[in-house]
């Protein structure tokens, strides 16, 4: 991603960023088109009785009984501190909500425990959290929609991907670090499996024999959606292309809370090697790629830390570094600006107007400040597909946020 010399965004992408923008202007967002906030929910799905016979409705760890302590002597305690000074008992459950959401303790399952005002703040303040998630899914939904209205063989990659993301930021309603895009949208083709996206000047043209992996997200407030599918046009694929889709549907089934994240991996790997593909008279059988995960979302992070195989037994606060170089500086400086901690690639520096940053950028990657994701390749000659969607672990059941009717 680093090749090259200097950015051509004046002469290509830009234009076609423009033209494409110009072509969205007059669409409604999400968030016009549902002034009050009732996005559409995501599919639910009820979680799967444990091997002990527990659920997530009535689960709860020590650690977690023991953060409700501390939470409910704290909560005591201002109390009574409030009622000293004012009447007010509203002003004590907003103040509980903040406080609950900030610590991010927003996930526990304190039901039981818990007295009426809390349990009121806990919902309001996963409510808050639903609708941002679901915002961000039906952008994605209707995205994607448009996407395969018009997308066909003949297409640069680079088109592609930014009348993708001129529709993607239309919808998400774009606003600074408050609304935007997640990620830079991946193309990847063939056996290129994951994190390829095109630079301005990459002449990579759509074939009709091409397996296209269309990998993009949106995120409302930080809170992210991540969601693809793949594209043929030969139906000599569709077989690839379905028995991933299996897989994953059969992984989302499996998913939920307390649920070892290998039995997961063993679940998806089962359904995905029971298929086969026959091309030109060869069968061959499908094959999970054993470094490629599903993964935990983070508040501004598309990688949070907890991944998820596909495969059986498999069980910014960056540190202060001094940097020499003026350009380093000030690409650092655009880049904390508009993105953050969020992913970001060349052609969207280039839309900001900015030029010769390949030597500032490398400095950058160098020093361990940004972190540089290359494509992911198989051998040549293979082919790769990939399904993924966002899932809500609630309290009491699983949503599958970005779940569409196309898939």
């Amino acid at each position: 991603v680093l090749g090259g010399t200097d950015s051509i965004a004046s002469y290509e992408s830009r234009p076609l960023f423009e033209k494409f923008e110009a072509e969205v202007k007059s669409l409604k967002s999400v968030d016009e088109q549902f002034p009050d906030m009732n996005y559409p929910i995501g599919e639910i799905w009820e979680y799967k009785n444990g091997a002990d016979n527990r659920t997530a409705i009535n689960r709860s760890t020590n650690e977690e009984k023991k953060v409700f302590v501390d939470l409910r002597q704290f909560a005591v305690k201002f109390l009574a501190l409030l009622l000293s000074t004012s009447r007010d008992m509203d002003l004590f459950v907003v103040v509980v909500r903040v406080i609950l959401f900030e610590e991010r303790i927003a996930y526990l399952h304190l039901r039981r425990y818990s007295s009426r005002g809390i349990e009121m703040a806990l919902d309001a303040s996963y409510e808050e959290l639903y609708k941002d998630f679901r915002r961000g899914a039906e952008a994605h939904r209707q995205t994607r929609k448009f996407v395969r209205s018009w997308l066909k063989p003949g297409m640069t990659m680079i088109e592609i991907c930014e009348r993708l993301e001129a529709h993607s930021r239309r919808m998400i309603n774009e606003s600074g670090l408050d609304a935007g895009l997640a990620f830079p949208t991946g193309c990847s083709l063939n056996h290129c499996a994951a994190h390829y996206t095109p630079n301005a000047g990459d002449p990579t043209i759509l074939q009709y024999g091409d397996v296209c992996k269309i990998d993009y997200g949106v995120h409302v407030n930080g809170r992210i959606i991540d969601c693809a599918f793949t594209v043929n046009f030969d139906p000599r694929f569709d077989p690839l292309v379905e028995a991933v889709r299996e897989a994953t549907n059969a992984g989302i089934r499996e998913a939920g809370i307390d649920v070892r994240l290998c039995d997961i991996g063993e679940t998806i790997e089962e359904v995905m090697s029971s298929h086969e593909v026959e091309l030109d008279g060869k069968t061959y059988a499908v094959k999970p790629i054993r470094n490629l995960n599903g993964h935990s979302l983070g508040h501004y992070r598309i990688h949070a830390g907890k991944t998820v195989p596909i495969v059986k037994d498999f069980d910014i606060n960056a540190e202060h570094v001094p940097l020499r170089l003026a350009r380093s500086k000030n690409l650092l400086n655009v880049i904390t600006k508009n993105f953050g901690t969020l992913a970001f690639c060349r052609r969207w520096l280039d839309r900001l107007g900015e030029t010769k940053y390949l030597m500032a950028l490398k400095d950058l990657c160098d020093k361990g400040i940004v972190q540089p994701y290359p494509p992911l390749c198989d051998v040549r000659g293979c082919y790769t597909a990939q399904w993924e969607h966002t899932l809500l672990l609630r309290p009491t059941c699983k949503e599958v946020v970005s779940r569409g009717e196309d898939y």
